[in-house]
């Protein structure tokens, strides 16, 4: 466990998942369910993070640790998702003004990209 510890102070999360897994099938105990899912939150795997936090729980009910990262796992995840939501709704409005100008583009007949084989000649 103290070297998942340590990856996870220095940000190897995927070594500190690698080393808590392994702790838990030999040693089974509330603190490598802790980091294990710790270093999930941290690595933004918030899923993950809540799966483990959930099988932690199952073993350790009342533990106040992973009931506390448990609720920031959810307020990250709804964060995440309103984020996501966001960043849709500016691509749509994005897309709509795009078609808004080639639509006003081709109702005055101008076509982008087409080669202009010769210009009218000006006259002064």
């Amino acid at each position: 466990m103290g070297r998942a510890k340590l990856n996870l102070l220095i940000a190897q999360f995927g070594k500190c998942k690698e080393d808590c897994l392994d702790a838990l099938k030999h040693k089974e105990n509330e603190q490598a369910w802790f980091v294990l899912a710790r270093s999930r939150f941290f690595a933004e795997k918030y899923d993950e993070c809540k799966k483990y936090i959930e099988e932690g729980l199952k073993k350790y009910p009342t533990s106040g640790k992973l009931h506390d990262l448990k609720a920031k796992c959810a307020n990250e995840l709804a964060r995440e998702q309103d984020t996501m939501r966001q960043i849709t709704l500016i691509n749509q409005g994005k897309d709509d003004e795009k078609m808004k100008v080639y639509r006003a583009l081709r109702a005055n007949k101008i076509k982008l990209g087409k080669i202009v084989h010769h210009l009218p000649q000006m006259v002064d």
